[in-house]
């Protein structure tokens, strides 16, 4: 079953689970403290409104796959509508995905919420600007909005929330 979708009406509900998290919020599974955790879902954020140029990186998972007809929205199927319950720790985002954090936790949190506001904002001005994904092509911000739904899910349960 379907995460629900990141949009002006859930954002409050991430965001409430999102802020239970502290610095010192040991994870359940994975390699990356939450101060990383936070600043790989900001830059997940910033792909999506398209400010990272991510054409030319490879497709996780997909090889050859990339190129085939349909593959893509198959692949978008499968991870974001229909088997979004992710193996925990079995996953692993390539390396440009995971830029270190910067910032301490307070600061990558307060930058990420800003993130989150910002793509609400611009979800509901223009819900069919297109940014690049290596995983799922040329798409929508209305895509991007199940996309940020199922994958903070996943990061917010690895920590508990």
């Amino acid at each position: 079953m379907a995460e629900p979708a990141f949009t002006k009406s859930t954002f409050d509900d991430y965001k409430a689970r999102l802020i239970k998290i502290s610095a010192d919020t040991d994870r359940q599974w994975g390699s990356m403290d939450a101060t990383q955790m936070l600043r790989h879902l900001r830059f997940v954020f910033e792909a999506s409104m398209g400010e990272v140029d991510t054409r030319g990186q490879a497709a996780p998972g997909m090889g050859f796959l990339a190129y085939i007809p349909g593959a893509r929205q198959l692949g978008y199927l499968m991870a974001f509508k229909w088997f979004t319950d992710w193996p925990k720790g079995k996953l692993k985002a390539p390396d440009e995905w995971m830029p270190a954090a910067d910032n301490a936790y307070d600061e990558e949190e307060k930058l990420l919420l800003k993130k989150m506001n910002q793509f609400v904002a611009e979800l509901e001005d223009t819900p069919e600007k297109r940014a690049f994904s290596p995983l799922l092509g040329d798409i929508p911000l209305t895509k991007w909005s199940v996309v940020h739904g199922v994958h903070m899910n996943h990061h917010l349960k690895q920590f508990g929330v």
